[in-house]
């Protein structure tokens, strides 16, 4: 339901741009992206470097009121310092990520976690790339964070494909795949390693009796010393 809804508010949010004059771009810091612009903001504080200080942690889902829907709608990730006595914390690092990848963008989401155990925290940051409100085509970002300014990005790939209900899909095509991280495997390999979990449901259209479970190590380095 949450899914179809993000995608009939862009697709009813491009209809109504191509009735009005180009509209206005969104500003920078995603802080000030106006309210009835967004579609939902999320904040998480987390230690991202290590430092022992709590960073902020911004995702926002908005409404860029562009005609095509392909850029209807934009998700911004940004890392800003805590706000204190009264004056806004310093914004280190946006990232856009319909505009960072040349593909749509909605229905973000941010996991914050430390996977390695080092005290300093990494980012997973998920979205949706499908126009279709009957495919699910979600796409991930890891980021591990030696600088506030210039996180990393460890690994990126497929989330979730979900084309079972999808009439552009041909029947024999169709699949239900998910992706997660095995957090307790992946702390064990002390920042050198992220063991993946797949899961695939559906397979060449059909149901599968029992879901085809796949471990993939992928090998990265979440600190840049050590």
């Amino acid at each position: 339901m949450r899914k179809a809804l993000v995608f009939l508010l862009v697709v009813a949010t491009a209809s109504l741009a191509s009735a009005r004059r180009k509209p206005a771009e969104l500003p920078p810091d995603p802080r000030d992206i106006p309210a009835e612009a967004q579609l939902s903001s999320t904040r998480s504080f987390a230690d991202l470097d290590g430092n022992g200080s709590r960073e902020v942690l911004i995702l926002v889902n908005a409404l860029t009121g562009h005609e095509a829907a392909r850029s209807a709608s934009e998700v911004f990730l940004a890392i800003a310092g805590e706000d204190a006595g009264g004056t806004r914390g310093e914004l280190f690092w946006v990232r856009r990520l319909a505009e960072a990848t040349g593909e749509p963008a909605h229905d973000g989401e941010i996991t914050v976690v430390d996977l390695d155990g080092d005290g300093g925290s990494e980012i997973i940051v998920t979205w949706d790339r499908s126009l279709s409100a009957d495919a699910v085509d979600r796409w991930a970002e890891i980021f591990a964070v030696d600088t506030l300014s210039r996180p990393r990005r460890v690994w990126d790939g497929q989330w979730e494909i979900d084309t079972r209900r999808d009439p552009a899909t041909p029947a024999p095509e169709r699949q239900w795949l998910q992706r997660d991280i095995d957090y307790g495997a992946t702390r064990r390999q002390a920042g050198k390693a992220i063991l993946l979990r797949t899961k695939q449901r559906v397979l060449g259209g059909e149901m599968l009796d029992k879901p085809k479970l796949t471990l993939e190590r992928v090998d990265v380095r979440l600190r840049s010393y050590g």
